[in-house]
């Protein structure tokens, strides 16, 4: 099926995907309930949720390691399942905390071997090998085994052997993983860069929110095994209510009944609050994103910097985000 935004085929489409384990003691359990996905191509999709939410049976489904109990999965146009061996050579799957590489072997003689499996020719292995190499700045590494390699050394490493094939589909479990902030940056930077100019899709799934921020066009949030949210990062930002706030702060006197009473009217605005301190020395306004514009106009209405105040604002993180609706999932 076509992805009807794009026109084009879907990398991945899930269609009312619903998959069940049964328990030999107890009753059957739902994974995974109606789910729809599409992963479109040249995006990097985010897969958000709790531990036990239903991500790692969907990427496994995805991957074709197991099959839906209701529904249909279609990975590059074919059942994952049924065309395992075709969908796994046009694929890079990276677990973070799981290795797919050969411990004893370099890192130099895990990819040698990759190529032969995937039938990569000698020419374009080269050229891609040594493009993958010093993106990744694996170099130092290349004559080391890979049990004698760091956590973060290890995964920049499986992210090579996942890409050497020039996959269409990239799956990350943590792909940043036991990296100091630098070489995360980086990785993220180069990542994107490969996403850009291979067109290869990528759905990711991690704890850490700022590879999601960093990332992702779009995201899709699984809560209790159903779909809670398909957006863009902004749009799930946009979904804590109050999360915009607007402070303003006088430094050398109160601020004035009049200003007060100018910025009053907010809090006739749906959603949307003032707090002021009890010296009046500092207003916050605060409301849901959509207010955002509206709460800076007026404060800028007072004249910040001629009148001695000073203007902050603040939106809430993607953190917030998830906070926020896991919090009204346990109410």
């Amino acid at each position: 099926m076509e992805d009807t935004l794009s026109g084009v085929p879907a990398t991945i489409e899930l269609t009312g995907v619903s998959k069940t384990f049964r328990q030999r003691r107890g009753s059957p359990l739902d994974a995974l309930t109606h789910v729809d996905l599409v992963v479109r191509p040249g995006e990097i999709h985010g897969l958000l949720g709790r531990n036990g939410a239903g991500k790692s049976t969907l990427v496994k489904l995805v991957c074709g390691l197991q099959r839906p109990t209701a529904g249909s999965v279609r990975t590059l146009g074919q059942a994952p399942d049924r065309r395992r061996q075709e969908v796994a050579r046009q694929i890079g799957v990276v677990f973070g905390q799981k290795s797919s590489l050969w411990w004893d072997l370099s890192l130099a003689d895990n990819l040698s071997t990759l190529r032969a499996l995937y039938r990569v020719p000698i020419e374009e292995y080269k050229k891609r090998k040594q493009r993958i190499v010093d993106g990744l700045n694996l170099g130092g590494v290349m004559n080391r085994p890979i049990r004698q390699l760091s956590l973060g050394e290890r995964v920049k490493s499986e992210l090579a052997g996942a890409l050497l094939h020039a996959p269409r589909l990239l799956v990350l479990d943590e792909p940043t993983i036991g990296l100091d902030v630098v070489s995360t940056c980086h990785l993220r930077s180069w990542l994107s860069s490969v996403v850009a100019n291979d067109g290869v899709s990528v759905l990711l799934t991690s704890h850490d929110a700022g590879d999601i921020a960093a990332l992702c066009h779009r995201v899709t949030l699984i809560e209790q095994g159903t779909v809670a949210f398909v957006g863009s990062v902004d749009d799930l930002r946009g979904t804590v209510v109050g999360g915009v706030s607007v402070r303003l702060t006088a430094t050398e006197r109160s601020l004035s009944d009049a200003e007060l009473t100018r910025l009053e009217v907010v809090s006739q605005w749906e959603g949307c609050c003032v707090d002021v301190t009890n010296d009046h020395s500092r207003v916050s306004l605060s409301g849901p994103a959509e207010r955002h514009d509206d709460l800076i106009q007026l404060a800028l209405e007072l004249k910040p910097s001629h009148n001695g105040l000073v203007l902050e604002t603040s939106a809430p993180t993607l953190e917030d985000a998830l906070l926020n609706r896991f919090q009204q999932t346990d109410r």
